[in-house]
């Protein structure tokens, strides 16, 4: 892997644009978990250092218009409290050009800027247009990836390389569609030795094998994906794992919570983690495994007692000899929260983007700054 081409530039009195992932959880102006900021710190405060002028840019939330709730106000407090002489502009998201990927946003944002460095690795799968329009914006020697992108190549290549078998593949929580369209590639591609699906993704394959799944999320359009998928990894030898129970609550979320079998379900079931039986099964699965990626937590982080089951498993793993890395906001925040964080091979400041990465797809943000191409 080549080293991030930003390490050649002149910096010092250059004007600098920074595209990091700052979409972390922000409540009531106050940040709940900084670790995707503590991740781009690397390549800020080396270019503070060169004597650059750094511009940052992020996206936080998913905002339709202009939105305080998801301002960066925060963030840029976050970063005057570490003394880092940067300037963060407002959520790009608040201009609609950003979703639609618009070259004229992009110039927007380029303007008076001598070099761009795209550090957002969570991001790098998406066709925002301060992703894939922005690189185009600034000659191919005056664009470059940081240090947090160079980090996520290095520690992936085990999981996209799959050089330590069993290669066991843990893949829950939401965005069910945005996670599973990567796996028909990355089955063909890796072919995990074990491929084990939590709840809620659970739900729609198990909806699409025809069980009944009482409340419970179903994406009824992704049954022929889902399908696929229970077929290749018949034929690539793929042991592919869903939940033989449940626990759900009764009626709703926050209903009584009891564990049921998959085939017990009630109509007014919806389920929250998978149950002891399943976690007995992953229990195994994990004490023969050589390399473990996990995205995707069972439960909601605001009520913890949803969470047991997520976090027997991160404890396991993080106390295996496995090759071990964790990945999605929500995960990393948990691991976080239970003091894990340093006991896993590595943490992965992206979900989408590292399931893209492992699976061979082309991420769009990295694509668009190779291209070695004329600027817009």
């Amino acid at each position: 892997m080549k080293k991030p081409f930003f390490t050649k530039w002149h910096l010092a009195k250059q004007h600098v644009l920074v595209r990091i992932d700052g979409n972390i959880p922000i409540a009531n102006e106050s940040i709940q978990n900084d670790f995707r900021l503590q991740a781009a710190l690397p390549t800020i405060t080396y270019l503070c250092e060169k004597g650059a002028f750094v511009t940052l840019i992020t996206h936080l939330g998913s905002p339709r218009g202009y939105d305080p709730s998801v301002s960066t106000r925060p963030i840029a407090y976050w970063f005057s409290e570490r003394k880092l002489p940067v300037i963060l502009l407002e959520n790009i998201r608040f201009d609609p050009g950003e979703k639609r990927g618009d070259h004229k946003f992009a110039k927007t944002l380029a303007h008076g800027h001598d070099f761009f460095i795209n550090d957002a690795w969570g991001t790098m799968h998406r066709n925002d247009a301060s992703i894939v329009a922005l690189p185009g914006c600034f000659p191919p020697e005056k664009r470059s990836f940081g240090f947090l992108v160079e980090k996520e190549f290095t520690h992936l290549a085990p999981l996209k390389n799959a050089t330590k078998k069993p290669y066991t593949l843990f893949l829950g929580g939401g965005k069910t569609a945005d996670k599973i369209r990567y796996l028909p590639s990355l089955i063909q591609r890796s072919a995990p030795t074990t491929l084990v699906i939590l709840p809620g993704i659970a739900h729609t394959f198990l909806a699409a094998a025809g069980n009944k799944q009482g409340k419970s999320p179903v994406h009824q359009d992704l049954f022929p994906l889902c399908n696929e998928i229970i077929k290749l990894c018949k034929i690539h030898g793929v042991t592919l794992i869903l939940p033989s129970d449940l626990l759900v609550g009764k009626g709703s979320w926050q209903g009584e919570k009891v564990v049921r079998k998959i085939s017990d379900l009630d109509e007014d079931d919806i389920g929250i983690s998978s149950g002891p039986n399943s976690m007995e099964q992953y229990q195994n699965i994990i004490n023969a495994s050589k390399t473990i990626f996990f995205n995707g937590i069972m439960g909601d982080l605001r009520h913890p007692t949803s969470l047991e089951i997520s976090q027997k498993i991160l404890n396991s793993i993080a106390l295996s000899s496995s090759y071990s890395v964790i990945g999605g906001g929500d995960t990393v925040s948990l691991a976080q929260k239970l003091e894990l964080l340093n006991f896993f091979s590595f943490a992965s400041s992206g979900g989408g983007s590292t399931l893209a990465y492992i699976s061979g797809a082309t991420l769009p943000g990295i694509a668009a700054l190779e291209k070695n191409a004329t600027p817009y």
